[in-house]
Parts: structure tokens; sequence; C-alpha cells
């Protein structure tokens, strides 16, 4: 986590101080989605490098506590592609998700967790 009043000016991220908080987290992350509501961070991710799309969903409070990331659940879609990016909609159970694939690379989803 990054702290964002010195993250503004900073000419790095490895400058001092603009990195505060860290945890350990499974690898192929794409981006994050922060749910604030429950306090839970979307971990937006590929199950193999370059393969199948993975929906990690962890405690942000407990895994900056405990170091490592606090999984509440994990959803994995059977996917061929790679998974680039993935943003929700106004709400925490339908999304779009871009892949990798040269056809059909944009996808509304539904997420129930």
């Amino acid at each position: 986590m990054c702290n964002p009043s010195l993250l503004k000016n900073a000419k790095k991220t490895s400058a001092k101080g603009v990195l505060y908080k860290k945890f350990t987290c499974t690898p192929w992350v794409q981006n994050l989605n922060w749910i604030p509501e429950n306090g839970t961070l979307v971990l937006i991710q590929n199950q193999i490098e370059g393969r199948r799309w993975r929906f990690t969903y962890v405690d942000l409070a407990k895994s900056i506590g405990s170091g490592k990331q606090e999984v509440i659940k994990t959803i994995d879609i059977d996917r061929g592609d790679e998974l680039e990016g993935f943003t929700f909609l106004n709400t925490s159970t339908r999304g779009i998700a871009v892949s990798s694939s040269r056809r059909n690379n944009v996808n509304m989803m539904g997420i129930s967790w």
C-alpha cells in the first residue's frame, strides 16, 4: 500500500515513505478492486501464468496485520485465455473483464460470492 500524499510528488514508488503497508499474495495479479463497504480487496488474477481466471477476495485489514493474504473466498473461472483486467460496475456482483483473446475479449460478467 502506498501513502497517497507522498506518492503524488514522488519520482518513483521506491522513494522513502511511499510504501507504508504490504502483504504477500499469490502470483499473477493483474489488478485490484476495493469493496469499501466490507473492507475487502479483490485480487484480479490468473490461476496459472497467462491462463484461467481467478478472483481472490481478501480481508485487507487482516492481510496487512498478518503480512500475508487472508482469503475470504476464491472464485476460479475455467477460461483458457489470460485475464488482462476487470472492473466492477457500481456493484460487487457485476463487472467487465478484458482478456487476451483476439475475439470476444470484452466480457460482461456476474460474480456471486
